[in-house]
């Protein structure tokens, strides 16, 4: 009679236990799915506001060229409506390309050289470093791990990009790239000596789409915010410091799979 009361405890104790863990599984997941609603809704909005200022001046400039009966500023509207179409296809191209990796299951990992991918990374800029003073420091001791080739290139030439964008006059730019082993993930790290910003000002704003930081420096705001969504999508995470004047670091660990060579001798 004892060994069955201790029997029904035990069992009646590892199913509260599996009740709980499962209670708790169902929170988490309902408030992923609350943040992923919340990000869905801004992303929406924003979305819609973006397009809406193209869309506006196609329809006025459109109403003025059907109304307005010299010829005068006729070639003037057109050109103007051609802009303002060419824009629309733009933000159009990019959410296409946002929602493609979203909605993208299937990632194929590979094999990558971290040292051959910056190197061919760099030779898509050779026009704009051929004109400036840029030193290039690599310390790998990670050299090669398993990735997804498109979307770790993608990372790594918005980071230099920026690098290269928001760089100073006065001194020559220097751009290290560092990566190492640290528990279960790869951490790569790209750091310069650009003028950086004020990340307390910023930091809300960092990975939000269309949000641009400098309004003399050309872009369209959605470098950072495509990089923190195929590292999430990657199942890794980034990190950002920077001060004004000093330049920025930005740091993106990845989860390893199968082998790493992680030459650290």
């Amino acid at each position: 009679m004892e060994e069955s009361k201790s029997i029904i405890t035990h069992h009646n104790q590892r199913l509260e236990r599996a009740v709980q863990e499962r209670t708790l599984e169902l929170a988490q997941s309902n408030e992923n799915l609350r943040s992923q609603y919340r990000k869905l809704e801004q992303f929406n909005f924003i979305t819609a506001h973006k397009i809406r200022g193209p869309v506006a001046r196609i329809l006025g400039l459109t109403n003025l060229f059907f109304h307005d009966t010299s010829t005068t500023n006729r070639g003037e509207y057109v050109d103007r409506i051609e802009q303002s179409a060419r824009e629309l296809d733009a933000i159009i191209f990019d959410l296409h390309s946002i929602l493609e990796i979203q909605q993208k299951t299937a990632l194929t990992y590979q094999q990558i050289s971290l040292e051959d991918l910056v190197a061919r990374v760099m030779t898509t800029f050779d026009a704009e470093t051929e004109a400036i003073k840029l030193q290039l420091n690599l310390h790998l001791e990670v050299k090669q791990f398993q990735s997804v080739e498109e979307y770790l290139e993608k990372i790594l030439s918005n980071l230099i990009s920026n690098a290269l964008k928001f760089r100073l006059d006065d001194r020559p730019l220097v751009i290290n790239i560092q990566s190492i082993l640290l528990d279960s993930f790869v951490v790569i790290s790209v750091g310069d000596n650009g003028s950086g910003f004020a990340l307390d000002q910023l930091e809300d704003k960092l990975f939000k789409p269309f949000e641009r930081f400098n309004p003399r420096i050309p872009g369209k705001g959605l470098g950072l915010f495509m990089v923190k969504a195929m590292i999430t999508h990657l199942e890794g995470h980034i990190h950002i410091s920077s001060k004004p004047e000093e330049g920025t670091l930005v740091t993106i660990s990845l989860p390893y799979k199968g082998k790493v060579d992680h030459l650290l001798r």
